[in-house]
Protein backbone atom coordinates (compact mmCIF):
# COMPACT_ATOMS: atom_id res chain seq x y z
CA UNK A 1 0.00 0.00 0.00
CA UNK A 2 3.16 2.07 0.81
CA UNK A 3 5.46 0.96 -1.16
CA UNK A 4 4.68 3.54 -4.05
CA UNK A 5 5.51 6.06 -1.84
CA UNK A 6 8.64 7.50 -1.18
CA UNK A 7 10.84 7.86 2.52
CA UNK A 8 10.50 11.16 4.31
CA UNK A 9 14.61 12.20 5.31
CA UNK A 10 13.01 12.79 9.19
CA UNK A 11 15.79 13.28 11.76
CA UNK A 12 16.57 14.61 15.18
CA UNK A 13 19.57 17.02 16.41
CA UNK A 14 21.62 13.61 16.46
CA UNK A 15 20.83 12.57 13.19
CA UNK A 16 18.57 9.88 14.66
CA UNK A 17 15.65 8.64 12.14
CA UNK A 18 12.39 7.56 14.67
CA UNK A 19 12.17 3.55 14.39
CA UNK A 20 10.03 2.76 17.68
CA UNK A 21 6.21 3.10 17.20
CA UNK A 22 4.21 2.50 20.36
CA UNK A 23 0.36 1.93 20.15
CA UNK A 24 -1.91 2.56 22.98
CA UNK A 25 -4.86 0.36 21.91
CA UNK A 26 -7.35 0.58 24.76
CA UNK A 27 -7.33 2.31 28.22
CA UNK A 28 -9.03 -0.82 29.78
CA UNK A 29 -7.30 -3.06 32.29
CA UNK A 30 -8.44 -6.43 33.54
CA UNK A 31 -5.99 -5.71 36.62
CA UNK A 32 -6.04 -2.63 39.30
CA UNK A 33 -2.90 -2.84 40.71
CA UNK A 34 -1.96 -1.12 43.60
CA UNK A 35 0.72 1.20 41.81
CA UNK A 36 -1.15 2.04 39.20
CA UNK A 37 -5.05 2.37 39.67
CA UNK A 38 -7.01 3.46 42.30
CA UNK A 39 -9.13 1.11 44.45
CA UNK A 40 -12.81 1.69 43.18
CA UNK A 41 -13.33 -0.33 39.63
CA UNK A 42 -12.64 2.33 37.06
CA UNK A 43 -12.04 0.56 33.47
CA UNK A 44 -10.56 3.21 31.70
CA UNK A 45 -11.12 5.71 29.29
CA UNK A 46 -14.12 5.03 26.98
CA UNK A 47 -13.48 2.76 23.81
CA UNK A 48 -15.28 5.22 21.97
CA UNK A 49 -12.02 7.35 21.86
CA UNK A 50 -9.89 4.45 21.22
CA UNK A 51 -8.55 4.53 17.28
CA UNK A 52 -10.05 2.28 14.17
CA UNK A 53 -8.10 -0.23 13.12
CA UNK A 54 -8.09 1.45 10.07
CA UNK A 55 -6.73 4.62 11.93
CA UNK A 56 -3.84 2.66 13.35
CA UNK A 57 -3.23 0.94 9.82
CA UNK A 58 -2.99 4.33 8.19
CA UNK A 59 -1.03 5.95 11.31
CA UNK A 60 1.79 3.08 11.01
CA UNK A 61 1.85 3.12 6.99
CA UNK A 62 2.58 7.27 7.71
CA UNK A 63 5.24 6.34 10.41
CA UNK A 64 6.80 3.82 8.00
CA UNK A 65 7.85 6.61 5.46
CA UNK A 66 10.01 8.61 8.65
CA UNK A 67 12.01 5.41 9.43
CA UNK A 68 9.26 3.19 12.11
CA UNK A 69 10.04 -0.26 11.93
CA UNK A 70 8.72 -1.41 14.87
CA UNK A 71 5.52 -1.32 16.45
CA UNK A 72 5.03 -2.26 20.23
CA UNK A 73 0.76 -2.69 20.98
CA UNK A 74 0.52 -1.63 24.48
CA UNK A 75 -2.99 -0.68 26.48
CA UNK A 76 -4.26 -0.72 29.53
CA UNK A 77 -4.19 -3.97 28.65
CA UNK A 78 -4.05 -4.84 24.93
CA UNK A 79 -5.21 -8.21 24.73
CA UNK A 80 -8.97 -6.40 25.84
CA UNK A 81 -9.51 -5.18 22.70
CA UNK A 82 -11.51 -6.83 20.42
CA UNK A 83 -10.46 -7.90 17.01
CA UNK A 84 -6.47 -7.37 17.83
CA UNK A 85 -4.25 -10.60 16.36
CA UNK A 86 -6.14 -9.45 13.12
CA UNK A 87 -4.91 -5.62 13.71
CA UNK A 88 -1.72 -6.51 14.40
CA UNK A 89 -1.55 -9.04 11.29
CA UNK A 90 -2.31 -5.69 9.36
CA UNK A 91 0.58 -3.80 10.96
CA UNK A 92 2.78 -6.82 10.28
CA UNK A 93 1.89 -6.82 6.62
CA UNK A 94 2.83 -3.32 6.38
CA UNK A 95 5.57 -3.36 3.66
CA UNK A 96 9.17 -1.49 5.72
CA UNK A 97 7.53 -3.37 9.70
CA UNK A 98 10.05 -5.35 11.26
CA UNK A 99 9.07 -6.23 14.56
CA UNK A 100 5.66 -6.37 16.52
CA UNK A 101 5.88 -6.61 20.23
CA UNK A 102 3.72 -6.63 23.02
CA UNK A 103 3.69 -5.80 26.30
CA UNK A 104 0.88 -7.21 28.68
CA UNK A 105 -0.11 -8.56 31.95
CA UNK A 106 -0.46 -11.88 30.30
CA UNK A 107 -3.40 -12.69 32.34
CA UNK A 108 -4.99 -13.67 28.97
CA UNK A 109 -1.79 -14.27 27.30
CA UNK A 110 -1.91 -18.36 27.19
CA UNK A 111 -5.18 -17.97 25.77
CA UNK A 112 -4.35 -15.82 22.43
CA UNK A 113 -0.53 -16.68 22.13
CA UNK A 114 -0.79 -18.73 19.23
CA UNK A 115 -2.91 -16.83 17.15
CA UNK A 116 -0.91 -13.67 18.15
CA UNK A 117 2.32 -15.21 17.13
CA UNK A 118 0.32 -16.00 13.76
CA UNK A 119 -0.11 -12.40 13.54
CA UNK A 120 3.67 -11.61 13.87
CA UNK A 121 4.26 -11.20 17.53
CA UNK A 122 7.94 -11.70 18.06
CA UNK A 123 8.82 -9.79 21.64
CA UNK A 124 6.86 -9.50 24.85
CA UNK A 125 6.92 -7.10 27.87
CA UNK A 126 4.97 -8.96 30.83
CA UNK A 127 4.32 -7.11 33.90
CA UNK A 128 4.87 -9.53 36.84
CA UNK A 129 5.75 -8.65 40.68
CA UNK A 130 6.09 -11.41 42.56
CA UNK A 131 5.71 -14.98 42.35
CA UNK A 132 3.45 -15.69 45.27
CA UNK A 133 -0.47 -15.80 44.98
CA UNK A 134 -1.37 -14.15 48.05
CA UNK A 135 1.25 -11.07 47.30
CA UNK A 136 -0.32 -11.00 43.14
CA UNK A 137 -4.17 -10.95 44.85
CA UNK A 138 -2.80 -7.88 46.85
CA UNK A 139 -1.04 -6.43 44.59
CA UNK A 140 -3.30 -6.57 41.40
CA UNK A 141 -6.38 -7.32 43.59
CA UNK A 142 -7.08 -10.32 41.15
CA UNK A 143 -6.35 -13.92 41.73
CA UNK A 144 -4.33 -15.94 38.85
CA UNK A 145 -0.05 -15.73 39.51
CA UNK A 146 -0.17 -19.45 37.93
CA UNK A 147 -1.92 -18.64 34.96
CA UNK A 148 0.77 -15.33 34.21
CA UNK A 149 3.45 -17.80 34.96
CA UNK A 150 2.05 -20.60 32.45
CA UNK A 151 1.88 -17.93 29.82
CA UNK A 152 5.68 -16.74 30.50
CA UNK A 153 6.46 -20.07 30.04
CA UNK A 154 4.81 -20.86 26.78
CA UNK A 155 6.36 -17.62 25.87
CA UNK A 156 9.80 -19.21 26.51
CA UNK A 157 9.07 -22.20 25.31
CA UNK A 158 8.13 -21.03 21.66
CA UNK A 159 10.40 -20.92 18.99
CA UNK A 160 8.96 -17.73 17.31
CA UNK A 161 9.03 -15.65 20.33
CA UNK A 162 12.53 -14.14 20.62
CA UNK A 163 12.52 -11.83 23.35
CA UNK A 164 10.61 -12.68 26.96
CA UNK A 165 11.04 -9.38 29.13
CA UNK A 166 9.46 -9.24 32.66
CA UNK A 167 8.88 -5.93 33.91
CA UNK A 168 8.98 -6.17 38.17
CA UNK A 169 7.67 -3.07 40.26
CA UNK A 170 9.80 -3.34 43.52
CA UNK A 171 7.96 -2.68 46.83
CA UNK A 172 9.93 -2.63 49.93
CA UNK A 173 7.85 -4.85 52.62
CA UNK A 174 6.07 -6.52 49.54
CA UNK A 175 8.14 -7.79 47.02
CA UNK A 176 11.38 -6.77 47.75
CA UNK A 177 12.67 -10.16 49.09
CA UNK A 178 12.26 -11.60 46.05
CA UNK A 179 14.29 -9.78 43.70
CA UNK A 180 16.44 -12.81 43.88
CA UNK A 181 13.76 -15.13 42.45
CA UNK A 182 13.42 -12.63 39.33
CA UNK A 183 17.23 -12.34 38.36
CA UNK A 184 17.15 -16.51 38.41
CA UNK A 185 15.02 -16.45 35.65
CA UNK A 186 17.56 -14.56 33.80
CA UNK A 187 19.22 -18.27 33.40
CA UNK A 188 16.85 -18.44 30.68
CA UNK A 189 18.28 -16.92 27.80
CA UNK A 190 15.48 -15.23 26.04
CA UNK A 191 14.43 -13.78 29.63
CA UNK A 192 15.59 -10.17 30.58
CA UNK A 193 14.15 -8.72 34.08
CA UNK A 194 13.72 -5.15 34.13
CA UNK A 195 13.13 -3.88 38.00
CA UNK A 196 11.11 -0.54 38.03
CA UNK A 197 11.25 2.11 41.49
CA UNK A 198 7.87 2.35 42.64
CA UNK A 199 6.53 6.16 41.79
CA UNK A 200 3.00 7.59 42.45
CA UNK A 201 0.70 7.64 39.13
CA UNK A 202 -2.87 8.32 38.50
CA UNK A 203 -4.89 8.86 41.76
CA UNK A 204 -2.82 6.30 44.05
CA UNK A 205 -1.73 8.04 47.37
CA UNK A 206 2.32 7.81 47.02
CA UNK A 207 4.19 6.21 49.80
CA UNK A 208 8.16 6.82 50.53
CA UNK A 209 7.83 3.82 52.46
CA UNK A 210 7.21 1.71 49.77
CA UNK A 211 10.40 2.89 47.60
CA UNK A 212 13.40 1.48 46.84
CA UNK A 213 15.57 3.01 45.16
CA UNK A 214 17.44 1.99 42.07
CA UNK A 215 20.83 2.37 43.65
CA UNK A 216 19.46 -0.19 46.39
CA UNK A 217 18.00 -2.91 43.69
CA UNK A 218 21.44 -2.57 41.93
CA UNK A 219 23.41 -3.50 45.73
CA UNK A 220 20.94 -6.33 46.06
CA UNK A 221 21.44 -8.00 43.17
CA UNK A 222 25.43 -7.16 43.19
CA UNK A 223 25.37 -9.00 46.20
CA UNK A 224 23.38 -12.06 44.66
CA UNK A 225 25.83 -12.57 42.27
CA UNK A 226 28.84 -11.97 44.50
CA UNK A 227 29.30 -15.66 44.98
CA UNK A 228 29.04 -16.53 40.99
CA UNK A 229 31.56 -13.80 40.39
CA UNK A 230 34.15 -15.95 43.00
CA UNK A 231 33.68 -18.78 41.84
CA UNK A 232 35.24 -17.62 38.49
Amino acid sequence: MWTDTPEIDCRDGLGRRPRYLRIAVTGRCNLRCIYCAPEADQPGRPEATAMTDAEIKRLVGLLVRIGVRKVRFTGGEPLLRNGLPSLMKSIHSIDGIEEICLSTNAYLLERDLSVLIDAGLSTVNISLDTMREDRFLQITRSAGVDRVRRAIDAAISHPAIRRVKINTVIMRGINDDEIGDFVEMCTEPKVDIRFIEFMPTAEVEYSENLMVPEDEIRLRIGRLLAPVHNED
